[in-house]
């Protein structure tokens, strides 16, 4: 009898063990298929912000930053449709051929910047922001500020993808760190327009 008990015991452990382990791989498995199925295949984030934070510091002007952003990566990623839009004066206007422009101080272009992070805009607050008044941005799936500390560079708009799944939260993590690297170039692009605007009057003086 004391010979069966711990046989039975270490049985008993390795029993536990094994299924404890079965359930752990099932739950792995059954969590990345709910996760394909959701947001499709994984995207190799950390090389994406490698590649797109070395382009976008190689852009020399507004419509090589637009082609980047509205063009290349969302090709890449899949999306059906992306527009970047700049500030002039009181307005940020589309760099695209779309006349698509949208105020400053509009409530979504506010709500999104103070959060400072990529925002989906087809839930929550912001829909119901951008269904008060702007029926042509029911397209668009998320709502990217480019931004530079507490000031708004720009607004990055992306469309839905081909294959209907959502962005996941890591894609909008890696959105918004692609987009604050957009935002300092564009900084780097202001100040030097302002130098050259400089150079020329001290030349002309």
């Amino acid at each position: 009898m004391t010979m069966d008990n711990p046989t039975t015991l270490w049985v008993g452990l390795g029993l536990g063990w094994l299924t404890l382990a079965l359930g752990l791989f099932l739950f792995h498995q059954a969590r990345q298929w709910w996760r394909k199925r959701r947001y499709g295949d994984p995207v190799n984030h950390g090389l994406l912000l490698v590649e797109y934070g070395r382009k976008l510091t190689g852009a020399k002007d507004h419509q090589a930053l637009g082609e980047l952003l509205m063009k290349e990566l969302p090709a890449e990623l899949g999306l059906q449709r992306a527009a970047l839009l700049l500030p002039d004066e009181y307005q940020l206007v589309s760099v695209g051929e779309d006349d698509l422009h949208l105020p400053i101080n509009h409530a979504a272009v506010r709500w999104v910047a103070s959060g400072g992070e990529a925002q989906q805009a087809d839930q929550g607050q912001l829909l119901k922001l951008i269904q008060q008044a702007r029926t042509d941005l029911t397209w668009t799936q998320v709502w990217i500020p480019l931004m530079r500390g507490a000031r708004l560079r720009g607004l990055w708009l992306l469309g839905q993808r081909e294959s209907r799944v959502n962005y996941s939260p890591e894609d909008r993590r890696c959105l918004t760190s692609i987009a604050r690297e957009a935002a300092a170039v564009l900084e780097g692009m202001t100040f030097a327009e302002q130098e050259r605007q400089a150079a020329l009057e001290m030349r002309a003086l």
